[in-house]
């Protein structure tokens, strides 16, 4: 039986055929997308902080402590009496006692003023001050003191002196009325009468014993 040629080239055909369609399939443009990641670029940025300390200003405080002043001594808070009396040579110290009867302090400084009171009459005497005067401080019920001498003898022929009952005392700086102080003398001279300051009372009974 002789071979079929038909067939071949119709097989070959079919199998081109075949191949186009594979090859066509094939050659379809096959897309490859590429992300191109551009690289993140990281900023940093630095913070300089600068403090400044302000100097601290130190106020120093002064305190000045003013201690009050010592008052003077007024008439009515005190006491006069008369004292213990001594003498030698005819010359007579006649003391005086004064007392703060309040619970403060005050001061004296200087010389009293005095007026003698005579019995009957009027007297005039001539008061001289001996020694110096310096600031006494009376506590509160605290003492001081003050002297007053004269001479118990006859001056120049005299025959008779002014009898004193009583002696006014004006304290040196001190406001109010003069304390009328009973004292008992008899002095001689115009009369004659010297007159301490006010004496602490350490001095004032040194000087009447």
């Amino acid at each position: 039986m002789p071979p079929r040629r038909g067939l071949t080239p119709v097989l070959c055909l079919a199998a081109i055929a075949l191949s186009g369609c594979s090859l066509l399939g094939t050659s379809a443009a096959s897309t490859t997308t590429t992300s191109a990641v551009a690289p993140t670029s990281s900023d940093t940025t630095t913070t300089t902080t600068t403090t400044t300390t302000a100097p601290t200003s130190t106020t120093s405080s002064s305190t000045t402590t003013t201690t009050p002043a010592v008052p003077n001594c007024s008439q009515s808070s005190v006491t006069i009496e008369p004292g213990q009396s001594s003498g030698a040579a005819g010359t007579i110290a006649l003391g005086f006692v004064i007392t703060n009867t309040t619970p403060s302090t005050c001061r004296l400084d200087g010389y009293p003023t005095i007026t003698l009171v005579p019995v009957s009459g009027t007297v005039h005497a001539v008061i001289s001050h001996v020694g110096t005067a310096s600031r006494v401080i009376l506590p509160g019920r605290g003492g001081a003191g003050f002297v007053l001498e004269y001479t118990d003898e006859a001056v120049n022929g005299q025959t008779t002196c002014p009898k004193i009952s009583a002696t006014d005392v004006r304290l040196p700086h001190a406001k109010g009325t003069p304390i009328t102080v009973p004292t008992r003398f008899c002095p001689y001279g115009q009369p004659n009468v010297s007159l301490s300051a006010v004496l602490s009372l350490a001095k004032y009974q040194a000087l009447v014993g």
